[in-house]
């Protein structure tokens, strides 16, 4: 089962949120279709290397601008005992929602 085949009553979605251990790029690409539909998506992201199928924050960045978001707010998440940010949640934006957010 992946998330696009799940049968949703709410269409279209504007809010997707992944946290899901080191496996976003995974759910995603199986989510496509609902990510098409989607304006906002928050995704955590690992800074450093903590699980071994997470991919990099740049992996992240990268696949969400093939899909016309935008890194657009970071929420810090957990951290080091010495104040290192070591996860973060990224909140991207479709192009068209960040050119109306300009707009204000």
């Amino acid at each position: 089962m992946t998330l696009s085949s799940r049968n949703w009553v709410i269409q279209p979605a504007v809010f997707t949120k992944a946290d899901v251990q080191g496996y976003e790029l995974q759910v995603l690409a199986g989510g496509e279709a609902t990510l098409a539909r989607s304006t906002l998506v928050q995704l955590e992201m690992s800074l450093l290397p903590l699980y071994e199928t997470a991919p990099s924050y740049r992996e992240i960045l990268d696949f969400m601008a093939q899909h016309g978001f935008r890194l657009i707010g970071i929420e810090p998440g957990f951290a080091s005992p010495t104040g290192a940010l070591l996860q973060a949640d990224g909140l991207f934006a479709t192009d068209a929602a960040t050119r109306s957010l300009q707009e204000l």
